[in-house]
């Protein structure tokens, strides 16, 4: 106990439901320790089917992982169609993926190309517009009217 009388009832509620969570993990896994029998589920609470699966099935993270050599043949077969189809799709979307940064690469050299043709544009254009002036002022010293 925790030193003063009725130690359990100065233990928090969170300890408390822990406490009452542990008790029960261990009835589960220790049946015939906890409660009597005639108290004891007539079922593995564990079990797949107990949570309505069949017993081929294994719950994992991302789903249900079924035993084939456990289950019957119609289900097996669609099991297998299901399988094959899911790989297939999960390749398309992988090919995809890979067109598509294809594709990204691609637009990002030409987009560069594009920025190097316009810089090199824009340069020749300053170039021109200096020479252009150079010439109306020649022109304007040696008395040549120019249109507006």
């Amino acid at each position: 106990e925790e030193g003063t009388t009725g130690g359990a009832q100065q233990r928090s509620r969170a300890q408390q439901k822990k406490a009452r969570a542990a008790d029960s993990q261990a009835s589960v896994s220790q049946a015939s320790v906890a409660f009597p029998p005639m108290f004891q589920p007539p079922f593995n609470m564990a079990a797949p089917q107990y949570f309505g699966m069949p017993a081929a099935m294994a719950v994992r993270a991302k789903g249900a992982a079924y035993d084939l050599d456990m289950v019957d043949e119609k289900l097996r077969k669609r099991l297998l169609k299901n399988r094959r189809s899911a790989e297939r799709s999960r390749q398309r979307k992988n090919e995809q993926l890979k067109e598509l940064e294809e594709q990204v690469q691609a637009k990002e050299e030409e987009n560069e190309k594009l920025r190097n043709s316009q810089e090199e544009m824009r340069a020749a254009n300053s170039q021109l517009r200096a020479e252009n002036a150079t010439l109306r002022s020649l022109l304007v010293a040696h008395g040549i009217a120019l249109p507006a």
